[in-house]
Protein backbone atom coordinates (compact mmCIF):
# COMPACT_ATOMS: atom_id res chain seq x y z
CA UNK A 1 0.00 0.00 0.00
CA UNK A 2 1.93 3.31 -0.82
CA UNK A 3 1.89 6.03 1.78
CA UNK A 4 -1.20 8.29 2.25
CA UNK A 5 0.00 12.11 0.57
CA UNK A 6 0.36 15.18 2.47
CA UNK A 7 -2.75 17.13 3.68
CA UNK A 8 -4.62 19.69 1.08
CA UNK A 9 -5.56 22.88 2.90
CA UNK A 10 -9.78 22.25 3.88
CA UNK A 11 -10.03 25.96 2.50
CA UNK A 12 -8.34 25.60 -0.58
CA UNK A 13 -10.51 27.20 -3.30
CA UNK A 14 -9.46 24.63 -6.02
CA UNK A 15 -10.68 21.75 -2.89
CA UNK A 16 -13.96 24.01 -2.81
CA UNK A 17 -14.67 23.92 -6.48
CA UNK A 18 -13.76 20.22 -6.80
CA UNK A 19 -16.32 19.36 -4.18
CA UNK A 20 -18.91 21.62 -6.00
CA UNK A 21 -18.53 19.66 -9.37
CA UNK A 22 -18.84 16.71 -7.83
CA UNK A 23 -22.09 17.71 -6.01
CA UNK A 24 -20.62 16.73 -2.18
CA UNK A 25 -20.54 19.48 0.79
CA UNK A 26 -17.48 21.01 0.51
CA UNK A 27 -16.94 21.27 4.30
CA UNK A 28 -16.97 17.24 4.07
CA UNK A 29 -14.32 17.16 1.03
CA UNK A 30 -12.04 19.82 3.03
CA UNK A 31 -12.17 17.19 6.75
CA UNK A 32 -11.26 14.67 4.64
CA UNK A 33 -8.24 16.25 2.24
CA UNK A 34 -6.88 17.88 5.39
CA UNK A 35 -7.10 14.63 7.24
CA UNK A 36 -6.30 12.12 5.01
CA UNK A 37 -5.59 9.20 7.52
CA UNK A 38 -9.38 9.90 8.14
CA UNK A 39 -10.30 10.40 4.38
CA UNK A 40 -13.50 7.97 5.11
CA UNK A 41 -14.88 9.04 8.07
CA UNK A 42 -15.71 12.22 5.98
CA UNK A 43 -16.42 11.19 2.36
CA UNK A 44 -17.47 7.47 1.22
CA UNK A 45 -16.31 5.65 -1.27
CA UNK A 46 -18.61 6.70 -3.62
CA UNK A 47 -18.30 10.66 -2.99
CA UNK A 48 -14.41 9.30 -3.25
CA UNK A 49 -15.14 8.06 -7.13
CA UNK A 50 -17.05 10.94 -8.14
CA UNK A 51 -14.11 13.04 -6.86
CA UNK A 52 -11.65 11.36 -8.98
CA UNK A 53 -13.66 11.39 -12.38
CA UNK A 54 -13.74 15.15 -11.89
CA UNK A 55 -10.23 15.75 -10.87
CA UNK A 56 -9.75 14.07 -14.33
CA UNK A 57 -12.06 16.34 -16.27
CA UNK A 58 -9.74 19.08 -15.06
CA UNK A 59 -6.80 17.34 -15.98
CA UNK A 60 -8.06 17.24 -19.47
CA UNK A 61 -9.04 20.51 -19.38
CA UNK A 62 -6.31 21.65 -17.97
CA UNK A 63 -4.21 20.60 -20.61
CA UNK A 64 -6.76 21.73 -23.40
CA UNK A 65 -6.73 25.09 -21.71
CA UNK A 66 -2.33 24.91 -21.66
CA UNK A 67 -2.53 23.97 -25.39
CA UNK A 68 -4.89 26.89 -26.60
CA UNK A 69 -3.06 29.45 -24.46
CA UNK A 70 0.04 28.17 -26.43
CA UNK A 71 -1.30 29.17 -29.51
CA UNK A 72 -3.13 31.97 -28.25
CA UNK A 73 0.59 33.46 -27.34
CA UNK A 74 2.09 32.66 -30.65
CA UNK A 75 -0.70 33.90 -32.50
CA UNK A 76 -0.16 37.68 -30.12
CA UNK A 77 3.87 37.41 -30.75
CA UNK A 78 3.35 36.81 -34.31
CA UNK A 79 0.94 40.05 -34.41
CA UNK A 80 2.97 41.97 -32.46
CA UNK A 81 6.09 41.37 -34.74
CA UNK A 82 4.36 42.83 -37.74
CA UNK A 83 3.27 45.75 -35.67
CA UNK A 84 6.45 46.51 -34.77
Amino acid sequence: MSTLPTSIAADSPELRVLAQMAGIDPIKVGLAFSQPELLFEHISLGELSKLNICCNRLARMGVEMARALDIYAEVARKILEETS
